[in-house]
C-alpha cells in the first residue's frame, strides 16, 4: 500500500489501496495526486482483479444449461444438455427431460438439445398393430 496526500499541500496522507475491490473495475489509478477510483460492474458481468473492463457473463444458449452462475469476479459456464433432456430458452438452470408418450400415442419425432420429442396419436390400426394385435377382417389375431 502507498499513501498519496488528502489534497495538494496538505499535511495529512490518506492510504490507498493496491487494487479494486472483487467486482469493481479500475476507472484511473492512483496518483501522487489522487486516488484509485473504481467502479462495481454490472449484475450480469464480472471483472478480473486489476482489470478495467467489465466482461459479459457467457450466455448460456438453448441447448444448454447454467453449470456455475457467474459472480462479480467469475464467468458464468454452461453445460451441454444430456441426452433424452433439452432446453429451448437460454441461461436456464436445468434441462428437463423429454416428454413420455401418454398411452395410445407413440414418438412421432425424437426429441433433440433444444426440443422435446413429440407424441402422435396412434390410429385405430396403427394402435393394435403397436399392442401386437393383426387385425383381419372382423377377427383378432395375437
Amino acid at each position: 500500500m502507498r499513501a498519496v496526500p488528502d489534497r495538494p499541500g496538505a499535511v495529512t496522507c490518506t492510504v490507498v489501496p493496491p487494487a479494486c475491490a472483487p467486482g469493481e473495475r479500475t476507472i484511473a489509478p492512483a496518483r501522487s495526486t489522487a486516488l484509485l477510483v473504481c467502479e462495481p460492474c454490472s449484475s450480469d458481468s464480472f471483472v478480473l482483479p486489476a482489470d478495467t473492463t467489465c466482461t459479459a457473463w457467457t450466455t448460456c444458449v438453448p441447448g444448454y444449461a447454467i453449470r456455475v452462475d457467474g459472480t462479480t469476479t467469475s464467468d458464468r459456464a454452461c453445460e451441454e444438455c444430456a441426452s433424452g433432456f433439452y432446453q429451448p430458452q437460454k441461461n436456464q438452470p436445468t434441462c428437463p427431460p423429454w416428454d413420455d408418450c401418454a398411452a395410445g400415442f407413440i414418438v412421432g419425432s425424437n426429441g433433440t438439445s433444444t426440443s422435446s420429442r413429440t407424441c402422435t396419436q396412434c390410429s385405430l390400426v396403427r394402435l393394435r398393430v403397436h399392442l401386437g394385435e393383426i387385425q383381419v377382417k372382423s377377427r383378432t389375431v395375437r
